[in-house]
């Protein structure tokens, strides 16, 4: 979606909530255009399924505004990751690629305290590997910072399950309650 009709999209949503609402706002983008628009509008967290690698004028937005920002792992593009995603040690290279999008934040003059790590369940990953993400999801806090965790309708929830996405719900309950067992400080779902 080209900047201006994902502006045009989104931050209407953003200004129209904030008005309504005292509840911390977040935007799903890349885009450092839309982020700074967004941020305009009310958004306070700016969540990058790229980890800032897309759009070189992110880090810069986020320092910036002092917002949070989250930063997904991921292997490929949206249009590769799910083409042959395969680790060595997937837990490991997760935990070292993580670790390299949060310097290159701390590079970019970006505090800490505004970094969120999601593990981007379902980005670059097979069901075994989804699977793993909840069993040892405490070792993310080997990362310090927050983690958010948004299995919600995911695809490895219908491979397990049989069910499809708008039918969902019950595995997405589940896969939230072990996430919150396991220390998920942020849960990001469709069916609040």
């Amino acid at each position: 979606v080209p900047d201006g009709e994902e502006i045009a999209r989104v931050v209407p949503v953003i200004r129209g909530l904030a008005g309504k609402t005292g509840a911390l706002l977040s935007v799903d983008t890349t885009k450092a255009s839309v982020a700074r628009e967004a941020v305009g509008a009310g958004a306070c967290v700016i969540n990058d399924t790229s980890a800032l690698a897309d759009d070189p004028g992110m880090t810069e937005v986020v320092r910036e505004s002092g917002c949070a920002v989250v930063l997904m792992h991921r292997r490929g593009t949206p249009a590769t990751m799910q083409v042959a995603p395969g680790y060595a040690s997937f837990f490991d290279e997760m935990l070292d690629e993580l670790s390299e999008r949060i310097a290159a934040a701390q590079r970019g003059s970006i505090s800490p305290e505004q970094v969120i790590v999601d593990p981007g369940v379902g980005f670059g990953k097979r069901l075994q590997d989804n699977l793993a993400l909840h069993r040892h999801l405490a070792d993310l806090r080997n990362l310090g910072r927050p983690i958010l965790f948004g299995p919600s309708r995911k695809s490895f929830i219908g491979k397990v399950t049989g069910k499809e996405a708008d039918d969902r719900v019950f595995g997405t309950a589940a896969a939230v309650a072990i996430a919150a067992s396991g220390g998920a400080d942020i849960l990001r779902v469709h069916d609040v």
